[in-house]
């Protein structure tokens, strides 16, 4: 992503910022990122889906410009309003996909609950009624993979990795799963919010796995991995940094 940016950046903006340097196309500039800013605020159903880590830089930015403009340091003015530009621009594309995703997700899941609750489903290789195991677990597909994350405290006693009563009810609708679909696997990944010093993403996803193995799930079938703080969350607020287990099941397909 940002490799990405960059090349937006020296492609669009940097020759702008070279070239126009006088007041009246810098404020052309600066009034736009304001009006893209004023879209992205009255869309309605965009709000809840927008990534506020490039939004809130973008409005950083856009005060930055006016500051620089009101000090006749248009070259400073023309920069902070077109990389402004550039990240709200990129904020709507990730909120429209989002909202898109939001959407597909529960159309399907409505789908797999209307079938299931009629005890049928239209792809014939599946038994009558399976789509219910892998609705009630909670598991969104994106193309044969299913996954689901779960938070820590909705997982674990407080003092330890102990799974609390919370917990087990999640885990069991996945295992029901699992058992259902014989062929499947599962990779439980865990995920904290700072530092991995003692490996506890590790040691969090194995006791997930000797769960997993304690209620009849083979461990050839399982993978555990200790991901620590490598990959941030993807949440309404931007991505994010959060203790939790992220379970990825294939071979229901």
């Amino acid at each position: 992503m940002k490799k990405i940016f960059i090349l937006i950046l020296i492609t669009f903006a940097i020759p702008k910022i070279v070239f126009s340097w006088d007041k009246e196309k810098t404020l052309e500039v600066i009034k736009k990122s304001e009006i893209l800013m004023m879209e992205l605020d009255n869309d309605i159903n965009l709000q809840e889906h927008i990534p506020y880590n490039f939004y809130t830089e973008a409005i950083i930015n856009i005060r930055n410009s006016r500051t620089h403009l009101d000090n006749k340091e248009y070259n400073l003015a023309y920069f902070y309003s077109s990389i402004s530009i550039i990240k709200l621009e990129t904020a709507s594309f990730f909120a429209k996909a989002r909202k898109n995703r939001i959407q597909k997700i529960i159309l399907e899941n409505n789908y797999y609950k209307k079938n299931a609750q009629k005890g049928k489903v239209t792809e014939d290789k599946y038994e009558p009624g399976n789509y219910k195991f892998i609705t009630y677990a909670n598991l969104f597909r994106k193309d044969n993979i299913y996954r689901n994350e779960i938070l820590d405290n909705d997982l674990f006693n407080k003092t330890s990795y102990l799974i609390n009563n919370k917990g087990k009810m999640y885990l069991d609708k996945t295992i029901e799963v699992m058992k259902k679909f014989s062929n499947t696997k599962i990779k439980i990944i865990g995920h904290s919010s700072f530092n991995d010093y003692n490996k506890n993403s590790e040691k969090k996803s194995l006791a997930i796995k000797n769960y997993f193995i304690y209620n009849g799930i083979e461990a050839i079938r399982i993978e555990t991995i200790g991901a620590g703080n490598r990959i941030p969350m993807n949440t309404p607020i931007g991505f994010r940094r959060i203790d939790r287990i992220e379970m990825i099941i294939s071979g229901i397909d």
